[in-house]
C-alpha cells in the first residue's frame, strides 16, 4: 500500500458518519464532511475594544464537491449562503473557511 493509499483510507476513517463525519449540502450537492464552528477575536486598534468573528471550518474531499469553491465567492451549505474566506487543501481534503457573520450582506 502506498502513503497516498494510505492518506485515502484515512480520509475514509475521518469522513465516516459513524465516526466524525456528517450529511450535508454544499451547493445543492449532498456530501459527507464535518463542519467546525468557531470564534475569533481580534484587537481594534481605533477604539482599543475586542471584535469578535464567527467563521465556520467545512472539512470536505475536494473530489466529493461540484465545483472548487473559490474565496470571495458564494458557497450555500444546508440552503445558507455564505462568504468563502480561503480554502486550502491538503491531501484531497479540503478545509473551507467560511464568513458566519453576515451570510448574505457581504462587502
Amino acid at each position: 500500500m502506498s502513503f497516498k493509499d494510505d492518506v485515502a483510507a484515512d480520509l475514509d476513517v475521518f469522513l465516516n458518519t459513524a465516526e466524525f463525519g456528517e450529511m450535508h449540502t454544499i451547493d445543492g450537492k449532498p456530501v459527507v464532511c464535518i463542519i467546525k464552528n468557531s470564534l475569533a477575536s481580534a484587537n481594534d486598534d481605533e477604539i482599543g475594544a475586542l471584535a469578535y468573528s464567527q467563521e465556520l471550518t467545512v472539512h470536505v474531499r475536494a473530489v466529493d464537491l461540484a465545483k472548487m469553491p473559490k474565496a470571495g465567492l458564494a458557497l450555500v451549505l444546508d440552503g445558507t449562503p455564505y462568504k468563502v474566506i480561503d480554502v486550502p487543501e491538503a491531501g484531497g481534503m479540503l478545509a473551507i473557511r467560511l464568513d458566519a457573520n453576515r451570510p448574505s450582506e457581504w462587502d
